[in-house]
């Protein structure tokens, strides 16, 4: 069966645009590799190349995705209890699958911890 092929017309219909995506992504790398390389760079350069783009890429998604998820709030409701932001600074080095990541401000969205460390505590009395 052909990448993109489904079972159902929902499965082919979004396999068909993950192939498209795919496709246009391969194509950016692709130049942007061979322009780095110039025309006489090997096979196996190029797909070092490929590589560390894609490597790039991806860390530079993981560490957004990361940062969108920092709290701002001054204080949050989690299962109605409610939390206000300390004073005090806090961070986190999360290490993914395309590298480490340091983040100031390690309380994200969901996350509930009874810790002080995490930079919330309760400020129900």
């Amino acid at each position: 069966m052909p990448r993109g092929a489904g079972l159902e017309g929902e499965e082919v219909s979004t396999a068909a645009r993950e192939v498209d995506v795919a496709r246009r992504l391969a194509g950016m790398i692709r130049r942007e590799v061979r322009e780095r390389l110039g025309p006489h760079s090997t096979f196996e350069q190029r797909r070092d190349g490929a590589a560390a783009l894609t490597t790039e890429a991806l860390w530079h998604d993981t560490d957004e995705d990361l940062r969108e998820a920092i709290m701002t709030a001054e204080e949050i409701e989690v299962e109605g209890r409610r939390y206000r932001k300390l004073g005090q600074d806090s961070s986190a080095t999360y290490c993914g699958r395309w590298g480490s990541h340091h983040v100031e401000e390690a309380c994200t969205m969901g996350r509930r911890s009874s810790r002080s460390s995490c930079g919330w505590e309760s400020s129900n009395t």
